[in-house]
């Protein structure tokens, strides 16, 4: 297992009510908005009463849950994503995240003990419904989304979650795929090579069919 690294912009942190924050800081909110199309209508709307704020707020959350897995995810620096390296069956689309629909799926040579080298494994998983690094990506500025069970497996082992969805190349021509795994006091992110083995405690994640 290789050294773990950080997404750029971290973990997310703890929310403060924006009446708690100076002008400086919204202000950069307010740019975003008139960006988008925000006009004077808009702001208008908002502080017509608390019910249309409400409604914005949960609009808000509720986009928390949806992930575009054709955006482009996070790109280490020196690699690369080919579309000849990528597997079929990667789930495309925007999804709604529900780890009630996440499976944690191994393959039969990882179970019992069992490894199976990664460039074997890539094979066995063809045409699965796997998911994308950018929703690894997404997990980690959310991690309030990703359930405590995936920290470890049944046996208390440390577990590493893979999306092999997406698969990256270095400079050199390796392959790699990254993982989601708790670092003992946060979420963050791992790799590993296809030609390393993969056992019980290196799952894909997929959408449930």
């Amino acid at each position: 297992m290789e050294t773990s690294r950080h997404l750029p912009g971290g973990n997310a942190i703890m929310a403060t009510p924006i009446d708690h924050i100076g002008m400086h800081e919204l202000a950069p909110t307010l740019r975003a908005l008139a960006k988008a199309g925000g006009t004077t209508d808009h702001a208008a709307w908002m502080r017509s009463g608390e019910k249309n704020a409400a409604k914005l707020i949960q609009f808000i959350e509720e986009q928390r849950f949806i992930i575009d897995c054709d955006e482009a995810p996070y790109i280490p620096k020196g690699w690369e994503i080919r579309p000849e390296d990528q597997l079929p069956g990667a789930v495309g689309g925007l999804l709604k995240f529900d780890p009630s629909q996440i499976l944690l799926h191994l393959e039969e040579g990882q179970m019992d003990g069992r490894t199976i080298v990664g460039f074997e494994l890539d094979q066995e998983l063809l045409g699965k419904p796997l998911l994308k690094a950018n929703v690894l990506d997404h997990l980690l500025v959310n991690t309030n989304l990703i359930p405590e069970a995936w920290k470890v497996d049944e046996h208390g082992r440390a577990r590493f979650v893979y999306f092999w969805g997406t698969i990256y190349r270095d400079s050199d021509g390796d392959l790699y795929v990254r993982c989601l795994c708790w670092s003992g006091s946060q979420w963050d992110w791992n790799y590993d090579w296809l030609g390393d083995g993969f056992e019980e405690q290196n799952p894909a994640a997929i959408l449930a069919s």
